[in-house]
């Protein structure tokens, strides 16, 4: 839907317990005035969207490997260290936690030619996630021809922290889904 030049998009997120696994949709119309290209641009770059997610306070890009940071048949990958503000109790105190990101661009899938990156992180805790991205464009979301932007983020948690894990990545991926519409509404205008 679009009402004037602003992008209003449709956001849908879903839960599966085995594995802790969230879905996060985002539906834009075509008519917005943004592209595939655009925003497999921002979904392209790790750093445009390691800055999306509202909880990252640093980053810093972690020396070339070679055995990793290069075009392979997988395509290409960069490392991170990342540091998160966690908000506990309510959101009444925060702490700090750093972990490592893979960020795996791959090429375009021949099936749906969707744009793709993977992200992996490893945190303490024994916490690790893998997210598949995907951008593609469509014509089955409604009237209109529309642009998918669609992550599942497969976790392993420990059962304890399970429940707390799992809110956290839910809230910060819708906020960072909305920081995506926002940044592309303003770049559509």
């Amino acid at each position: 839907m679009q009402t004037g030049n602003k992008v209003v998009p449709t956001e849908t997120q879903t839960y599966s317990p085995n594995p802790p696994t969230v879905t996060t949709q985002v539906v834009i119309p075509v008519s917005a005035g943004v592209s595939v290209r655009t925003v497999a641009a921002i979904i392209y770059d790790p750093k445009a969207l390691i800055r999306l997610n509202p909880l990252v306070r640093e980053c810093t890009q972690l020396p070339a490997d070679k055995a990793i940071d290069n075009i392979s048949a997988t395509g290409k990958q960069w490392r991170y260290h990342i540091v998160d503000n966690i908000p506990i109790f309510g959101g009444l105190m925060w702490t700090t936690t750093e972990y490592h990101a893979t960020f795996t661009a791959l090429p375009a899938n021949i099936n749906n030619d969707a744009t793709r990156m993977v992200v992996e992180t490893k945190a303490s805790l024994g916490i690790s996630t893998v997210s598949n991205w995907t951008v593609r464009e469509t014509d089955h979301c409604g009237p209109e021809q529309s642009i998918v932007v669609t992550e599942v983020c497969v976790s392993s948690i420990p059962l304890l922290l399970r429940y707390f894990v799992v809110g956290i990545i839910k809230s910060a991926h819708i906020e960072l889904f909305q920081r995506l519409v926002k940044q592309l509404d303003n770049s559509s205008n």
